[in-house]
């Protein structure tokens, strides 16, 4: 059987969202592994300002592609970019370009997608359903096609508490959903939209599983593999360890909690955070095609890419270890001490972004306008409760998700090919992997340097010394306050006592002089 190496050699393949966060370590990947692969050609939609040739340049001009831009800068004019957009026609692709794709490509990989968890209905559904409609369409068409990924994710089904590598019936034909959305005024499916996804939680849970049933009605003939990763995090290895280009699902609370400004979130300390890194999911990606040519099933083939049936990780370990991290490597400039707390109680997480979020904010928007400044920092917080509100239900609740696909992958691959495409969870080493995540959302995310650590740490030490400095003297002014308010409340009790005593014995001494 030949390796995953031997199986790219010479040839093409199409990507659809190259310019994203997989996307990107995606193309590094393929670059880095498969030295022979002939073509990666890149769907990039164009704007008013660059070309699609130039965004996809300035996508290869990232630091996920440093180390190639350093020792093999002629391999990157394998990546070529297709102009298009994932809801046009054909995807907008032009005539030529199609016959191209027609001829040429023998594996595709369909990353793109809405990611957002709040994105209206209808754009949702045209991005990630009819889109895939679209290039599964294309993809009959292309002579030399071996295999297509699909890329959903594990919640696709998350109504569901046990979830199997199937495609589960979707409650609408997503056919009629596709037609409807091409009539009906935007307004009138805006306020549809609380009464249609349920029980999904959210319109990119629910369009996924869509997209998923599009497969099946669309994609009969073809090799797909569909690989529902869990939550995706920053690299453990590769392009580089806490690689990460986006503040979405975890990268995101993590950069909140360093900074200090996330204290409180509801979760389940004992839920499971089923987190996986990226280039573990991407090298799965990779591996699929290489199965699925070798696989006899005709039948689309589901792959659950999860962390927490393997190697559980809980909410309880990633707050603790996050703060532990930031504690240990600080980053710059602090808006406060990290202190954050996952809680199930809705009453007490109210109370602590009353009390501990919005007081602090509202406080420092009044120092802000006192400098002449403009008020950001409540503005912010209004942010981050609005991505918090997305995430708190799959902070609280745990999923059994079956990998068995997963699982038979692995032990298929040759030996030379685990070396090089490691995605076994099982040895994951989450203490390595929170520190390289944290140490990642401070050079990749907020772009501090790791040379200024030292600086970084002093400036901590000072700014938790100073904190304490003034809780001390406010714990000392406070105490002061009430033990004079109980000297006081003692002095006017005896005084009280006194009053009534004296009240009491001259009342008896009246009643014994008129006896």
């Amino acid at each position: 059987m030949a390796t995953i190496v031997d199986f790219y050699k010479g040839k093409s393949v199409f990507i659809t969202g190259g310019t994203g966060f997989m996307g990107k370590v995606l193309i590094q990947r393929l670059l880095t592994c498969c030295p022979d692969i002939q073509r990666i050609y890149v769907l990039v939609r164009s704007t008013a300002k660059e070309s699609s040739q130039e965004r996809l340049t300035s996508a290869l001009s990232t630091v996920a592609f440093k180390d190639i831009c350093m020792s093999d800068k002629e391999n990157l004019r394998k990546v070529c970019a297709i102009s298009g957009d994932m809801v046009g026609v054909d995807l907008g692709i032009r005539h030529d370009d199609l016959q191209m794709l027609f001829e040429s490509v023998s594996v595709v990989f369909h990353t793109a997608a809405t990611v957002k968890f709040d994105e209206a209905l209808k754009t949702a559904i045209e991005v990630n359903v009819s889109g895939t409609k679209k290039l599964l369409a294309l993809c009959h068409e292309m002579r030399q096609l071996e295999a297509i990924v699909h890329v959903s994710t594990a919640y696709s089904n998350c109504h569901l508490k046990k979830i199997e590598e199937k495609i589960y019936p979707s409650p609408i034909q997503p056919n009629q959903l596709i037609d409807a959305l091409q009539w009906m005024d935007e307004g009138v499916l805006k306020a549809m939209t609380p009464g249609l996804i349920p029980p999904w939680p959210n319109t990119y849970t629910y369009a996924k599983a869509l997209a998923e049933t599009i497969i099946i009605s669309d994609g009969s003939n073809l090799k797909i593999g569909i690989v529902r990763p869990s939550i995706v995090g920053a690299a453990m290895r590769f392009p580089f360890p806490g690689y990460i280009d986006n503040y979405n699902g975890p990268s995101g609370l993590l950069a909140a909690i360093g900074k200090g400004a996330l204290r409180t979130m509801l979760g389940n300390r004992n839920a499971i955070a089923d987190i996986v890194p990226v280039d573990y999911a991407v090298d799965l990606m990779i591996a699929v095609p290489w199965h699925l040519v070798n696989s006899s099933s005709r039948e689309p083939q589901v792959y659950n890419f999860t962390s927490g049936s393997v190697n559980p990780l809980t909410w309880g370990y990633v707050q603790d270890s996050t703060l532990a991290n930031f504690r240990r490597n600080p980053v710059d400039c602090v808006y406060r001490i990290p202190a954050a707390n996952f809680t199930q109680n809705k009453i007490v997480h109210t109370f602590w972004t009353l009390f501990d979020h919005l007081l602090p904010a509202h406080l420092s928007d009044l120092v802000l306008m006192a400098q002449g400044k403009k008020p950001t920092v409540v503005r912010s917080y209004g942010k981050l409760h609005r991505a918090l509100k997305s995430l708190d239900y799959f902070t609280q609740g745990s999923w059994d998700f079956r990998s068995d696909n997963v699982a038979a992958i692995w032990q298929s691959l040759p030996l030379s090919d685990r070396k090089v495409f490691d995605f076994e969870l099982s040895n994951l080493s989450w203490k390595d992997y929170m520190e390289k995540f944290c140490l990642g959302v401070k050079v990749y995310l907020l772009h501090e340097r790791l040379d200024r650590l030292p600086q970084a740490r002093q400036n901590f030490a000072r700014r938790v010394s100073i904190t304490r400095t003034v809780l001390g003297i406010v714990a000392v002014i406070l105490v002061s306050i009430i033990c004079r308010k109980l000297k006081l409340l003692r002095h006017s009790w005896v005084v009280s006592l006194t009053a009534l005593f004296r009240m009491v014995v001259l009342l008896s001494r009246l009643l014994s002089s008129r006896k």
